[in-house]
């Protein structure tokens, strides 16, 4: 599982987990899940194209992808912890 937590300087802050499994397995999932999405789901992608993360160039339908695929992912609290 992946905790990330951030906060700004003006005390807002955001909380997500990635639940999965092990390093080695959810990077080629990731890779693979991404390299799908450009190819299926160019029309939901928000940018043409450019020099981006998985994530900004995916967006939603990177996400959507990969919890369809088995991975939990949850904005704003943490699963169960």
């Amino acid at each position: 599982a992946w905790f990330l937590w951030s906060q700004t300087d003006k005390g807002h802050e955001i909380k997500c987990d990635f639940i999965g499994r092990d390093g080695y397995f959810e990077t080629a999932r990731i890779a693979v899940e991404t390299a799908m999405t450009l190819v299926f789901d160019r029309q939901e992608l928000p940018y043409p194209g450019g020099v981006l993360t998985p994530a900004v160039a995916c967006g939603e339908a990177l996400a959507r992808r990969l919890i369809h695929s088995g991975v939990k992912f949850k904005m704003g609290e943490w699963h169960g912890v």
